[in-house]
């Protein structure tokens, strides 16, 4: 309960990661996460997009488009 009362040991808290992680590229690390997750979400739809395709539903709603 006395870390909620002492804002100071919040704001040592808040320097002490700073000065963890001033020399990190974070920014660099958070774009290429960014990067790779886009990149790995595209297979992802693709397959999701392939099995929507043999629904039954859907294959009624192409041939409704075909006739």
């Amino acid at each position: 309960m006395r870390v909620f009362r002492n804002p100071q040991l919040w704001l040592a808290l808040a320097k002490d990661i700073w000065e963890a992680n001033r020399d990190q590229n974070l920014k660099q690390i958070a774009a290429s996460l960014s990067f790779t997750t886009t990149l790995s979400l595209v297979p992802m739809l693709t397959v999701a997009t392939i099995l929507i395709g043999y629904l039954p539903k859907v294959i009624e709603v192409k041939n409704a488009f075909r006739s």
